[in-house]
């Protein structure tokens, strides 16, 4: 575009270079020739005219320069601006799904605009392709992010069944810890008892030891008392008087504790 106001500008006039002699029509002519052309050139007011006219075309096209100059920087500052753009917008793709759909297209939107507008040369057209191979792998990160969006809300649908099964879960924990506490009542009521039983034995146990301390004592008293008598009580009779004494000794015992000691 630029380019194309430059040509406009120079058309219809021609451009002297520098230091080069430009050739009029009348020379070589002769003397005569010259005497004749030096009549006919223009006066220095037409000159001076020309001169600031053609000193007011060449500061319009130096003011048009630096215009072209400037928008060619804000082209370049406008591209290094969406590759920026472009590369955060890459990074946060895959946390607002909303936002990166938006960047993308303003993005595409900005990247055609520019393939339009801007023909600077061969750098900018590389920069423009791996503007879009940038978009291109934007937007397949995002077809990821949507697969793995998809994944979650299924992982999300199984956890609210779960979460509806959970009134069960407690139902049948509530069971088992009245189970629980049924059997640990029992338990403390046998431990109890147990301990109950193991007293009531040692005690049993103590006073069996003691029978057996007196019977013993009461079978040398007998066998004294029969060599006294020279034989009237024989051993058969202090057999049964011991028998006799410890049958009425476990019949004062409790009941559990007598079962025992018959068994």
């Amino acid at each position: 575009m630029a380019s194309r106001q430059i040509q406009s500008l120079y058309e219809g006039r021609s451009i002297q270079a520098p230091g080069v002699i430009r050739h009029s029509p009348l020379a070589g002519t002769g003397p005569r020739a010259a005497l004749g052309a030096l009549e006919s050139l223009p006066s220095p007011e037409l000159l001076e005219n020309k001169i600031a006219c053609q000193a007011a075309e060449v500061e319009r096209l130096a003011v048009d320069n630096h215009r072209l100059t400037a928008s060619h920087v804000a082209l370049r500052q406008d591209l290094v601006a969406v590759r920026h753009e472009a590369q955060k917008l890459k990074e946060h793709i895959r946390s607002i799904r909303t936002e990166s759909d938006i960047q993308i297209r303003v993005l595409q939107e900005k990247i055609a605009k520019m393939e339009a507008d801007i023909s600077v040369g061969d750098s900018v057209k590389k920069e423009l392709q791996q503007a879009h191979i940038e978009t291109q792998n934007l937007v397949k990160a995002r077809q990821v992010l949507m697969a793995q969006i998809q994944q979650a809300s299924q992982e999300l649908l199984k956890t609210r069944v779960d979460v509806k099964s959970l009134p069960e879960l407690h139902a049948e924990l509530e069971v088992l810890r009245k189970e629980r506490q049924r059997l640990r009542v029992t338990f403390e009521f046998e431990k109890g008892s147990n301990i109950e039983q193991v007293e009531q034995m040692q005690v049993t146990e103590k006073n069996l030891i003691g029978m057996a301390r007196e019977v013993e004592k009461l079978r040398s008293e007998v066998l004294n008392a029969e060599k006294k008598v020279h034989g009237n009580f024989p051993v058969e009779t202090v057999v049964i008087l011991v028998r006799v004494l410890v049958a009425s000794f476990l019949l004062s015992l409790p009941l559990p504790l007598h079962c025992c000691c018959v068994l």
